[in-house]
């Protein structure tokens, strides 16, 4: 059911962006962002596809935002001068953050047995 919830949120907010016409998103991951969302942490997408900029279809297709349990998001840009244009590939290792975070969820599973 948690899929679907984010599923939902995530066509929503795409909607919305439509609407106001905003073309250009910037990612937002945790600290403890999954190694499939770190690498795109900051980095500004578009939506259309413009030149100089990933699209948003090509950060989707990598996994950002879509993945189980994802908490990462996209909202608009303001033209930040810290954000990047290019995901930080390769992905250094998860976060200690991320991987306490893995160790409580196989914590919780092994409780609910």
């Amino acid at each position: 059911m948690r899929g679907q919830e984010q599923d939902v949120l995530r066509e929503t907010r795409q909607e919305r962006f439509t609407e106001l016409e905003i073309d250009l998103l910037i990612a937002n991951v945790a600290a403890d962002a999954s190694p499939i969302c770190a690498p795109w942490g900051n980095v500004v997408v578009s939506r259309s596809g413009a030149k100089g900029y990933p699209s948003l279809q090509e950060a989707e297709g990598a996994g950002v935002t879509t993945h189980n349990n994802c908490r990462s998001g996209f909202s608009a840009y303001s033209g930040d001068k810290t954000a990047q244009t290019t995901p930080k590939y390769p992905a250094k290792k998860p976060s200690s953050q991320y991987q306490n975070t893995q160790i409580q969820r196989g914590n919780e599973r092994q409780i609910r047995k």
